[in-house]
């Protein structure tokens, strides 16, 4: 078992997730689980060398992706996120599909987040902030117009 952590420490996993994915390993016993992962493991070896400009676009994006996964249980459970949930639900996609769009591995579902960032950038601008928008109310549009224009006095007295 000390040859396994030692493996293990040697790996260099840059994300959350990743150091989370290791730290609850489970191996495999059965031939074809092992026959399966080897044949991952070779996929991915042949991209590392064929495709070398993509590997290290995917490892640079990887270095932003942050885990997320108490802010998207919280949207399972459907509460109301706040702007900091929403931006780092809008900050996730946007590297998501960054790396989405690099490589496809026959072995990974890789699921477009496009509509996510839709909802969360109206703007489209692609930008891994977050701001409210006038583009998702009209009432706050007219608010903010409202206020800009607004004078000294009946901003004291409105706002």
């Amino acid at each position: 078992m000390l040859e396994i952590n030692y493996l293990l420490n040697k790996l260099e996993i840059i994300t959350p997730l990743g150091q989370k994915l290791v730290k609850n390993l489970t191996f495999f016993t059965e031939k074809s689980q092992i026959s399966k992962e080897l044949n991952k493991i070779e996929e991915t070896i042949e991209k590392i060398y064929t495709q070398e400009k993509e590997i290290k676009e995917i490892k640079r994006n990887l270095m932003y992706i942050k885990d997320i996964t108490n802010t998207v249980e919280r949207l399972k459970g459907e509460y109301t996120l706040d702007d900091i949930e929403l931006y780092e639900i809008k900050y996730f996609s946007l590297y998501y599909e960054e790396i989405r769009k690099t490589m496809h591995f026959s072995y990974l579902k890789q699921p477009s987040l496009e509509k996510v960032i839709e909802i969360l950038d109206p703007d489209n601008n692609r930008l891994p902030t977050f701001y409210i928008y006038d583009s998702y109310s009209e009432e706050l549009a007219n608010i903010r117009k409202e206020k800009k224009t607004a004078t000294d006095e009946k901003k004291k007295n409105y706002f």
